[in-house]
């Protein structure tokens, strides 16, 4: 199984750094030349539903926006659509 796939066809060196915050996984590229325009990935919609007893499914749309050089947003892109069997129960149960 695959979590995380990345291809860079350029010649371009870039490096991913990430951080959690209270609710969020915050990340920024870097690269080794200056880039033209850029992007910013976010998730369009996320689902966690119940299979059958004990099994959960998510599910998750990810998209990205994309900017030009001057910092306008320019387009809008499908990034993937992410479909799984959760292996742990994702609910916290009411006490």
């Amino acid at each position: 199984m695959l979590d995380l796939q990345l291809e860079n066809p350029t010649d371009t060196r870039f490096r991913l750094g990430l951080h959690l915050t209270g609710t969020d996984l915050v990340g920024a590229w870097t690269a080794d030349r200056p880039v033209l325009g850029g992007y910013r990935v976010y998730e369009q919609s996320h689902a966690m539903t119940i299979g059958a007893p004990g099994v959960y499914l998510r599910r998750n749309v990810l998209r990205r926006k994309v900017f030009n050089e001057a910092g306008d947003e320019v387009g809008d892109e499908l990034v993937a659509v992410n479909q799984a069997r959760m292996m742990y129960q994702p609910f916290i149960e009411a006490g």
